[in-house]
């Protein structure tokens, strides 16, 4: 049950003290901490060697943030893997109170935990909802990643405890993709393990406020879009989640390409169509999808959250 946690980093030698002694003073010891210099041309280097031997440092040229968790995931030394960006930080009780979830449901391979949200001087906690606190009450864990997802829960590589071997596994973080590596990961994993374990309690603080972050950047409704069409291209190897799978990625998808019609992020019309054709919306969706890009920007960009919010929150009450 040992644990070795995976810090990538670049240029983030004045976050970086913050984010090692976080897990250094957990309550839980933790085996290992690996640093992966993504090609730092500050301090970086200086501030990890000051903590001595009770932290591997491993530098590699810049590659990007999936490239700098998989080196980790290839250097773990752990049976668990933690994923910690140099920017965020951990509650000292994060690593015992995740392994107190793998102890007690055996069969897990990965486990997750609520978080924070730092942007300026606001913080932002994201505690479960009435329905997934019930469905985590009548079983310890959360039976299908998926499912979980769909009923809000905070699902943040940050939280992430996952077992070696699983990762590597299913190939670690995919690096064509920037910006949604991770949400791309989890549901490879969730394909093969949909049990999750989840932590209730705020475990660790993501700082959003954060510019130039490995992990805080990226054209997120193109590269979720090609990750779920990459995934959708391979169900076949996995039969039984097929349908599981295509209804979380159809409503994901579709509420990314609301964000795209108000104007949030641009996607070519031959993307949308794909998409569309891939993963085909209700009468109602596609009418929205038809209206929306046709109104005023400035109308377009304030009803695209409510359509959002608003989809998600039927999904939640009719269908989860």
């Amino acid at each position: 049950m040992t644990v070795s946690v995976v810090i990538p980093t670049y240029n983030a030698g004045a976050f970086l003290q913050r984010a090692v002694d976080s897990v250094l003073a957990q309550t839980e010891r933790i085996r290992e901490i690996v640093v992966v210099d993504d090609g730092s041309t500050d301090d970086t280097a200086d501030v990890v060697r000051s903590y001595g031997p009770a932290v591997r440092y491993v530098y590699q040229s810049n590659a990007g943030v999936a490239s700098a968790r998989n080196r980790g995931i290839r250097e773990a030394r752990g049976h668990w893997v933690a994923f910690l960006d140099a920017d965020d930080e951990w509650y000292p009780w994060k690593n015992e109170r995740q392994m107190a979830v793998l102890r007690a449901h055996p069969d897990l391979r990965w486990c997750a935990c609520e978080g924070e949200v730092v942007n300026g001087s606001q913080v932002q906690a994201n505690p479960l909802a009435r329905r997934a606190r019930r469905a985590l009450h009548e079983h310890g864990f959360f039976p299908d990643y998926f499912a979980a997802a769909e009923l809000g829960v905070f699902l943040h590589t940050g939280g992430m405890l996952v077992a070696t071997d699983v990762l590597r596994d299913v190939g670690g973080f995919d690096t064509a993709f920037h910006g949604t590596e991770d949400a791309d990961l989890w549901s490879r994993l969730a394909l093969q393990n949909p049990a999750i374990g989840y932590v209730p309690d705020a475990c660790y603080r993501y700082y959003a406020d954060v510019q130039n972050s490995l992990s805080k950047n990226g054209l997120r409704t193109h590269y979720m879009l090609m990750s779920m069409a990459k995934i959708a291209d391979g169900l076949a190897e996995h039969p039984a989640r097929a349908n599981t799978y295509r209804g979380f990625a159809q409503r994901q998808a579709f509420r990314l390409l609301v964000a795209a019609a108000g104007g949030r992020e641009e996607v070519s019309e031959a993307e949308v169509a794909a998409h569309l054709k891939r993963f085909p919306p209700t009468r109602v969706q596609a009418m929205i999808l038809r209206i929306l890009p046709r109104l005023p920007v400035l109308l377009r960009s304030r009803l695209e959250g409510p359509i959002r919010d608003a989809h998600r929150t039927w999904h939640r009450r009719f269908s989860a």
